[in-house]
């Protein structure tokens, strides 16, 4: 296995390394010395000679832009909440005034961008490059195939800002680089604390105080609290119209039992259900604590306290009815945080929702979910489609700035952010003096100002804890707390969580296949179980003998070669 490496790093590290002014063309010698002049940006990556035909050269290392007259690139991305049109982008026309290229798109809709760049793959009909999208066992596969390009000399001779990303935060690197050495993919840094421990359950506590309920603390009493939502009317008009406990398919963490089951056994569902079980490789959706996991669910349901609607309705919906105007309706929520069932920018009724520790279960079970490895995914890849590889690189290498980070996350400087001077006396969330600030609430932007996080840049845990917390960040200031002190308690040991792995073309190849047949059976036997289609008595081994039949036991077995390795 491979080691990893945990690094607290100094914000003033970070804007030493990167927020130098990019060099513009023109500001070393008009000769373009160290430019890689062939018309493809492919092989000699060092090399200088006469431009072709075409009249294509390329600039310095970190010299912008990075071509002397625009060439087309195509890039693959999704859509985002306020992200729907990306040639009239503002951030879009930014990055190509800096770089000066052509960005073409090929946009999928959020939902199902997965299913789409699959389409693309295997067609053969490749995009220049992609944001996303493909997991560490399809680089790997891909990479390894030549559809995506190694990376290294790029890295090695342009990749002035990314190498000084990997000096300050060397947990990238690490996870970016395969086995043998190869890169075929370029990180995102966005190391958000309260994000390591997402998987939270929120409640309404007027309700409880107008019961004159505690907060509950164990599964039991969590049940006797839902039914009491439901049963001696807390909203107070006179109906039986609350709902205990409601989620949605779609939302963050949205799913009731992605909380729940940690009362039952260690369930991350980041990782499809699997972790280390005394170094070996377990999944959760087998064991008895699952079963019994199920079994309370069911019972939520079946007495009416948990909505089967959760696993079918849109989050649009469930926010329709938590921030219904005239009484509340919703006692308990599943989510990453309060903004995905509740209105932050125009109501408060997200101040009223507390988050809950794990709850004890009633063998003691007692977990948070947490993504110690999580902040860095393998997010930008070059294709063999690519006519212009360097000159894609030379793009990627530039959103390594803070500057071009919060452009691309958040939109315009100055508009919907701004730096802060270090005598602006504006305390961040993490109590030491800010060093920028949001200038208004995601969900009030203007549409298409960002691409809403889904390029590439560097955001330290550091960095996004010197947020100034003004009226558009105080629940920042309340997820960071809550996770310190509600959730970081039931953290399970790190060797309980499978690190980054990776795994031979013919590992890849048959893992495919396997975790979307198993994922998409034991999510749908989740919904079936929870709502009584299936009965837990009657159907658990039956479902046990087609996890079998799906090659559960294989799954385990490349994941555990590749973990002992």
């Amino acid at each position: 296995m491979k080691k990893f490496i945990t690094v607290l790093l100094t914000l003033a590290l970070l804007a030493s390394l990167l927020t130098g002014c990019a060099k513009k063309e023109g500001s070393n010698d008009d000769n373009n010395n160290g430019s890689v002049e062939d018309s493809t940006g492919r092989n000699n990556v060092e090399k200088k000679g006469d431009k072709d035909s075409s009249g294509i050269i390329f600039s310095e290392p970190d010299v912008f832009p990075v071509v002397n007259k625009p060439i087309d690139l195509t890039l693959f991305v999704h859509t985002r909440p306020g992200v729907d049109n990306y040639e009239d982008n503002a951030y879009s026309k930014w990055l190509e005034e800096e770089t000066g290229l052509n960005l073409n798109f090929i946009v999928a809709p959020e939902q199902s961008r997965v299913e789409k760049l699959n389409v693309l793959m295997s067609s053969g009909d490749y995009p220049d490059a992609i944001f996303g999208v493909l997991t560490p066992p399809q680089i790997k596969l891909y990479g390894e195939q030549g559809i995506l390009l190694r990376l290294n000399d790029f890295i090695d001779n342009h990749g002035v800002r990314l190498k000084n990303l990997f000096k300050a935060y060397p947990l990238a690197e690490d996870i970016v680089t395969m086995p043998d050495g190869s890169i075929y993919a370029l990180p995102d840094v966005n190391a958000c604390y309260h994000c390591s421990m997402s998987t939270k359950m929120w409640i309404y506590m007027p309700w409880l105080d107008a019961l004159g309920l505690e907060v509950p603390t164990t599964t039991d009493e969590y049940y006797n609290v839902l039914k009491a939502f439901k049963e001696d009317d807390p909203n107070g008009n006179k109906e039986q119209d609350e709902i205990p406990l409601m989620g949605a398919h779609n939302g963050w963490n949205a799913l009731p039992h992605q909380f729940l089951m940690n009362s039952f056994v260690y369930y991350d569902h980041t990782e499809n259900g699997l972790y280390i079980n005394d170094g070996k490789m377990s999944a959760a959706f087998l064991e008895d604590g699952w079963k019994e996991g199920l079994t309370y669910l069911n019972m939520l349901y079946s007495e009416g306290l948990l909505a089967g609607e959760s696993y079918t309705q849109d989050k649009k919906i469930l926010t329709q009815y938590a921030e219904n105007p005239d009484v509340p309706l919703i006692g308990s929520v599943p989510s990453g945080y309060m903004g995905m069932f509740t209105q932050m920018s125009t109501s408060d009724r997200w101040k009223d929702y507390k988050s809950l520790a794990p709850l004890k279960g009633p063998e003691g079970v007692q977990y948070s979910r947490w993504s110690p490895y999580g902040g860095v995914t393998m997010k930008f890849t070059i294709t063999s489609a690519c006519e212009y590889p360097l000159a894609a690189f030379k793009m990627a290498d530039f959103m390594y700035s803070l500057e071009n980070t919060f452009s691309m996350a958040f939109g315009r400087e100055g508009k919907e952010w701004q730096f802060l001077d270090e005598n602006s006396g504006k305390i961040a969330i993490n109590g030491e003096p800010a060093t920028f600030e949001s200038l208004i609430q995601v969900n009030e932007q203007p549409m298409n100002v960002s691409w809403n996080q889904v390029g590439i840049g560097i955001r330290t845990s550091d960095l996004r804890l010197s947020r100034a917390i003004n009226r558009l960040t105080e629940y920042e200031k309340v997820l960071y707390d809550d996770t310190k002190n509600k959730y970081a308690p039931y953290a399970p040991p790190i060797e309980m969580c499978i690190p980054p792995v990776y795994f031979t073309e013919a590992q890849a190849t048959k893992l495919l296949n396997l975790e979307s047949t198993i994922k998409d059976y034991v999510d749908e036997m989740i919904a079936r179980f929870i709502t009584g289609d299936v009965s837990i008595e009657s159907g658990w081994a039956n479902y046990v003998k087609e996890l079998d039949k799906m090659g559960i036991d294989e799954l385990l077995s490349i994941y555990q070669e590749a973990y002992d390795q």
